[in-house]
């Protein structure tokens, strides 16, 4: 009697073991399913930074000025962070500031680099225009890379850079912005290619 109980016990400890085994093998399958449908970041991952901490999708940041006013909205595709470096790699990065005028600027770029010191660094295809609907004068600033420095609301870089308006195309190697007074200084190599009055009239005729 005393081994047809030891056996039983022996059966139905192998059977709990093998069970729990089942469901674990079960429950890390499901797991890398889930993980294997999660999209991939398009930031660096780790070797340049560090390992990264946090990966937000659809990130947003809205910056306060001291009276609580609402003046720069940031916000991309996805958001990667690095604690060891300080900085957050951020994905197609759309930048919106409003200026004390009440005039609007909007940045972006397919890659963005933010950092704890305020400063965004914007690579690839890099777009600022100011948004004012007073004004039919939009110009557009390409270039491949901009640094904007979000405290001192202003811009700047040192590669080369071509100003777009309806009028004509200015070209230069460097630019200074400043987004509160609204003015682009281009410092060196500057050339450009406008149009009379008549011609805008005709082209848009």
């Amino acid at each position: 009697m005393t081994r047809a109980v030891t056996h039983r016990s022996g059966a139905r400890l192998f059977y709990s073991i093998g069970l729990l085994i089942l469901l674990l093998g079960l429950a890390l399958w499901l797991i890398w399913l889930q993980e294997g449908r999660l999209p991939q970041p398009h930031t660096p991952l780790p070797a340049h930074h560090g390992e990264p901490s946090d990966f937000i999708e659809q990130p947003r940041l809205i910056r306060y000025d001291q009276d609580g006013r609402a003046y720069q909205w940031l916000q991309g595709t996805e958001a990667v962070f690095y604690p060891q470096a300080d900085r957050t790699e951020i994905h197609q990065p759309h930048l919106l500031h409003l200026n004390l005028a009440g005039e609007r600027w909007i940045a972006q770029a397919q890659q963005g680099t933010l950092t704890q010191s305020s400063e965004l660094l914007l690579q690839q295809n890099v777009r600022l225009t100011p948004d004012n609907p007073a004004t039919v004068y939009t110009p557009e600033l390409q270039t491949q890379r901009l640094w904007l420095f979000l405290d001192e609301q202003t811009a700047s870089t040192q590669d080369p850079v071509r100003l777009v308006s309806e009028g004509g195309t200015t070209e230069g190697i460097g630019l200074q912005a400043d987004l509160n007074r609204g003015t682009f200084l281009l410092p060196n190599a500057v050339q450009g290619v406008y149009l009379p009055p008549s011609a805008i009239t005709d082209s848009e005729r």
